[in-house]
C-alpha cells in the first residue's frame, strides 16, 4: 500500500505511473504513449498534483490565450507537464512539442499521434496503456498493436540528444503483459485484404440480394465495403473507357486481379466479387458520360455522388443569384451551401459520433443540440476558440466540462471543417461551376479549412503562419487598412516585430512564423553573403546622425525570442534594426557562427545598412 498524502487508500492507476514517469524523469525527459486522450490527461494531471509550479514560460502564455487560463492544461504546463492528443489546437501542440525540444517540457503524456513522425529528443518511453478492458464484451479492446507499440518504443533514445534510451512497458490487467508485447514484436506481421473479413462477406450477400432482379447495381444505400469496391471498380471503367471502351469489363477484371484480395480470396468468392464488377460496368455505360468523369475523379464513393449532386441541384440557383460583391465574401457563399439541408447532406457522408456533442464524458451517451451550421459560419468567421467552445456548448456538464467541451469542440473542428466540409463543398463548387461557367469565392475550401474570414487570414495561414489567431487578427486589420493580398508581406514586415507583439499578441512562436513569412527568398541573401558579395539592406536606424564605425550584426541581447537583429557600435550601442524581411537568413548565419559586419552608408539615395561576412 501506498501512501499519497494523508490517505492510505489504493492509488489510482495513474498515480501508480506517476511514481514511475518522475523518477524516470530525472534522468530526461519523458514521452508516455496512451491509447485514449482520457489516459493521456488523467497521467499528465497526477503527475502535476506531484510537482510544484515553475517559473511562467512563453507556452504557457500562450495557452492562456488560445485555450483560456482556467484550461486543466494550463495548470500543467506550469509545472513542466503536458498532455497532447488531436483534440488540442494545432499551434499548442506545435509548441508542446518545441517545449519539449527546449527541456521547459521534461513530461509529456500523449496519444499515438505524437509518436508517428514526430522527432522528439526524449530519454525514456512509458506505454503506459496499450488498450481497455470492455466490461460488455468481457475482453481486452487492444488499440495499440505490435507495429504501433514499436514505433511508440522507437522515440526513446532519440540521435542528437541522448546516447541511450529507456522503454517501460505498463502491466495492464486483462493485457498481454510487457514480455509478451516486447517479444510480439518480433513477429512476422501479415497484411489481410478487407474484402475478405466476415463483415466484408456478410456485406456482399446483403448487396447480391438486393441488385439480384436488376441489371446493374444499386448506388444508393450500399454497404460500406462494397461502396468502397464499386468505387474502384468505376474507376477502373472510366481509365477503360478512354483508353479502349470496347474492353471496360476485361480491363476492370484485370484491374481487380492485380489486387491482395484476389492473391487471397477463394476462386468462388472472387467469382462473386467479379460478378459485382461486371454488373457495375453495365451501369457506368448507361451513364451519362460527364456525370461518370465527375464521379470517378472525386475519391468518393458512389453512394456520396449521388448526396454531392443533390446538394448541388439544390444550390444552383442561390449560387446564380448572388450579387457581385456577395459571391466574392466567403461566409455569403457559404451560408447558399449550407442552406436548407445542405449541411445534414454533407454531413450525412461521414460517420455521426464526428458531428455529435455529448453532455458529459462519462455515463450513457446524452446529446446535447448544437447549432452545426451556425458553428459552421462562426468558425469561417473567425470566432476564437474559447468564444466558440462558450457559445456553442455550454450545454457541456461535468466536473471536466472545460476540457471536455474544448475537446469535443476540436475534434469537430478538425473533422469537419478542417477536413470534410473543404473537401465536399470544392467539389459540389466545382460541379456547379462546370454547368453554369459561374465562380464564386474560389478560395472558399481554404476559408473553411483555416477557419479565416478574410483573403489576407487565408494567405498567411498557406504561408506557413501555423496560428488561427494570429492570423485572423492581422487579416482583420490588414482588410480595415486596405492593404491587397500582394502587399500583405511588405506591409507586415515594416510593421516589425515590436508591432507584432503589441498589437497582435503575437507569441514567440508566432513572430518566428512571421518572419519566415514575410522573407523574401528570391532576395537569396544568405547564399550571397557565404559568397563573398556585400549585401545592402534597409534598416530602422536609431539616430539621424550617420555611424563612422563598423558595426557587428547580432542578436538585441535583452529582447523576447526571437530577438531582433541590430547592429552596434564599438561601444555597444544599438545603431540600426535590420529589416524583418531578412531576419531569417542573417540568423541562420549568425546560429551557424558566423561574425557579420555591416557599415551605414548612402545606396541609391538611400541609407542603407551594408553587410558582409567578417573575414577570417
Amino acid at each position: 500500500m501506498i501512501t499519497f498524502g494523508s490517505s492510505e487508500e489504493k492509488p489510482s492507476r495513474a498515480e501508480q505511473l506517476s511514481l514511475v514517469v518522475n523518477l524516470a524523469s530525472r534522468s530526461g525527459s519523458v514521452l508516455t504513449v496512451h491509447a485514449t486522450k482520457l489516459g493521456a490527461e488523467r497521467l499528465a494531471k497526477a503527475i502535476a498534483a506531484t510537482r510544484d509550479d515553475r517559473e511562467s514560460t512563453p507556452l504557457v502564455r500562450l495557452a492562456e490565450q488560445r485555450l483560456h487560463a482556467d484550461h486543466p492544461l494550463v495548470s500543467l504546463l506550469r509545472r513542466g507537464v503536458a498532455y497532447h492528443h488531436a483534440a488540442l489546437p494545432i499551434d499548442v501542440q506545435i509548441e508542446i512539442e518545441n517545449a519539449v525540444r527546449s527541456r521547459q517540457i521534461d513530461v509529456v503524456c500523449a496519444t499515438t499521434t505524437l509518436s508517428e513522425g514526430v522527432n522528439l529528443p526524449v530519454r525514456t518511453v512509458v506505454i503506459a496503456e496499450r488498450g481497455y478492458y470492455d466490461g460488455r464484451e468481457k475482453r481486452f479492446v487492444e488499440m495499440i498493436d505490435a507495429p504501433a507499440l514499436l514505433n511508440a518504443a522507437g522515440r526513446a533514445g532519440r540521435a542528437g540528444r541522448e546516447t541511450e534510451g529507456w522503454v517501460i512497458v505498463a502491466d495492464e490487467p486483462y493485457g498481454a503483459n510487457p514480455r509478451s508485447a516486447l517479444l510480439g514484436l518480433e513477429q512476422d506481421r501479415e497484411v489481410h485484404s478487407t474484402l475478405f473479413t466476415p463483415a466484408a462477406l456478410s456485406a456482399l450477400s446483403e448487396y447480391e440480394a438486393l441488385v439480384s432482379q436488376t441489371s446493374g447495381v444499386l448506388l444508393d444505400q450500399v454497404p460500406e465495403v462494397v461502396d468502397g469496391f464499386l468505387g474502384y471498380c468505376w474507376y477502373l471503367a472510366e481509365a477503360a473507357a478512354v483508353l479502349d471502351p470496347t474492353a471496360r469489363v476485361d480491363a476492370v477484371l484485370e484491374g481487380l486481379r492485380r489486387t491482395l484480395a484476389w492473391n487471397q480470396l477463394p476462386s468462388e468468392l472472387r467469382r462473386r466479387w467479379e460478378l459485382l464488377a461486371a454488373k457495375l460496368v453495365e451501369t457506368h455505360q448507361g451513364t451519362d458520360p460527364e456525370r461518370r468523369r465527375r464521379w470517378s475523379q472525386t475519391g468518393a464513393r458512389l453512394s456520396s455522388n449521388l448526396v454531392l449532386e443533390t446538394v448541388a441541384n439544390a444550390a444552383r440557383p442561390g449560387v446564380l443569384g448572388l450579387p457581385l460583391q456577395g459571391a466574392a465574401d466567403p461566409l455569403t457563399v457559404l451560408a447558399v451551401f449550407l442552406a436548407g439541408d445542405g449541411l445534414e447532406q454533407l454531413l450525412s457522408l461521414m460517420p455521426e459520433r464526428d458531428r455529435r456533442f455529448k453532455r458529459k464524458r462519462y455515463g450513457r451517451t446524452d446529446l446535447i443540440n448544437v447549432d452545426l451550421r451556425s458553428l459552421v459560419l462562426d468558425w469561417v468567421a473567425g470566432v476564437d476558440l474559447a468564444l466558440l467552445a462558450d457559445r456553442h456548448l455550454s450545454a457541456v456538464e461535468g466536473e471536466d466540462a472545460d476540457a471536455y467541451r474544448f475537446e469535443q469542440l476540436s475534434s469537430f473542428l478538425a473533422k469537419v471543417c478542417e477536413h470534410h466540409l473543404p473537401w465536399t463543398i470544392g467539389i459540389v463548387m466545382d460541379w456547379i461551376r462546370q454547368d453554369t461557367g459561374v465562380e464564386v469565392c474560389a478560395a472558399l475550401p481554404a476559408h473553411l479549412h483555416f477557419g479565416a474570414p478574410t483573403p489576407c487570414a487565408v494567405s498567411l495561414m498557406n504561408g506557413g503562419v501555423r496560428s488561427r489567431r494570429l492570423a485572423v487578427s492581422i487579416g482583420e486589420q490588414a482588410e480595415r487598412q486596405g492593404v491587397s493580398i500582394e502587399s500583405t508581406r511588405a506591409w507586415l514586415a515594416q510593421l516589425g516585430l515590436a508591432t507584432w507583439r503589441t498589437d497582435f499578441s503575437a507569441a514567440p512562436a508566432e513572430v518566428a512564423d512571421l518572419l519566415q513569412y514575410v522573407r523574401n527568398p528570391a532576395e537569396n541573401i544568405g547564399q550571397r553573403l557565404l559568397d563573398g558579395e556585400t549585401v545592402f539592406i534597409a534598416c530602422e536606424f536609431s539616430s539621424d546622425t550617420r555611424s563612422a564605425d563598423e558595426l557587428a550584426i547580432g542578436f538585441l541581447g535583452e529582447a523576447d525570442p526571437p530577438r531582433p537583429l541590430v547592429g552596434t557600435n564599438s561601444s555597444g550601442v544599438v545603431v540600426a534594426q535590420l529589416h524583418p524581411s531578412i531576419h531569417h537568413d542573417v540568423g541562420m548565419l549568425i546560429d551557424a557562427g558566423f561574425q557579420l559586419l555591416g557599415q551605414d552608408v548612402d545606396s541609391e539615395g538611400e541609407r542603407q545598412l551594408a553587410i558582409h561576412l567578417q573575414p577570417e
